[in-house]
């Protein structure tokens, strides 16, 4: 084939695969109610997922799987997600029209 060099170099950049820099791993946190509400209700607002994954028991059984001497007490219910969303949101909300004032 009749490729110019400088077109066949940048076709080879292209697809050269890149490597992906991870820094170093996060060491585990400690378990609290208020954190696995936090993480639920971002993983329910950010992945689109619908409010009642956190009351379905495949779910809690993946939570309890993370953490055994979890009890169904510590994990929130559709309900706290749906208020700790609305109460994210409000503060926010607050935090937009104090910057704006």
């Amino acid at each position: 084939m009749c490729i110019p060099k400088s077109v066949k170099k940048a076709q080879e950049e292209k697809t050269k695969q890149k490597k992906l820099e991870f820094g170093p791993a996060k060491p585990p946190v400690e378990f609290t109610r208020e954190r696995v509400l936090e993480n639920v209700a971002k993983h329910t607002a950010i992945d689109n997922q619908a409010l009642m994954l956190a009351d379905k028991i495949t779910f809690c059984n993946c939570l309890t799987a993370m953490r055994p001497q979890t009890k169904l007490i510590d994990l929130p219910t559709a309900h706290d997600v749906g208020v700790y969303l609305h109460n994210a949101f409000v503060s926010e909300m607050n935090k937009l029209k104090a910057a704006i004032e």
